[in-house]
Order: C-alpha cells, then sequence, then structure tokens
C-alpha cells in the first residue's frame, strides 16, 4: 500500500483511516497558522488528496486488510473507509 497509514481503526462496523498532526508541540503562532494552511491546501501534494489516496488504497486491499485482522466484510455496515485528520495527543509524564 502507498504511503504510510497513521491509525487504521475499526469501530461499529466502519473503518476509519486516521491522519495525525502534531499541532500542539508547534512552538509558535506562525508554525501553527502553517501547519493549519496545509489542510486548505488543494492539489496533489495537499493533505486532503494524500488522505483521499490512502482511503482508496484501503478501499483497493480491504479484502486483505479485513483478513488480516480476522473478520468477514459482511460485517462491516459500511465498505466505504472514512478519513480523519486528528491530532495526536500524547499522555503527559508524571514525576
Amino acid at each position: 500500500m502507498p504511503n504510510e497509514i497513521d491509525v487504521l481503526a475499526l469501530y461499529a462496523g466502519r473503518i476509519f483511516v486516521i491522519e495525525c498532526k502534531n499541532l500542539p508541540f508547534k512552538h509558535g503562532m506562525q508554525e501553527i497558522g502553517n501547519e493549519l494552511d496545509e489542510f486548505r491546501k488543494t492539489g496533489y501534494k495537499s493533505i486532503n488528496n494524500k488522505l483521499r489516496i490512502k482511503i482508496q488504497s484501503v478501499k483497493d486491499h480491504l479484502e486483505v486488510i479485513l483478513s488480516y485482522i480476522g473478520i468477514e466484510s459482511t460485517e462491516l455496515e459500511n465498505h466505504e473507509p472514512i478519513g480523519i485528520i486528528g491530532q495526536m495527543i500524547f499522555p503527559f509524564q508524571m514525576c
């Protein structure tokens, strides 16, 4: 499969393709603004298009993925993977 999928989740009969970004770890408003601008872009290298390519890859290899995780396609409520762009959250460390 092309590209790297950050998280592939199965929940309530649906497949979620999740792209994670580290927005809270940017150091300044300019860096956060630049990252948010990436979500608004269109075209081949845009975040949205990259997610679309990952979703298509999951569709193209759905039977292999389902076989790997040990479920039948009949167990899915919807055969259409859903793309989500989320924020990585890391647990705090206790001293």
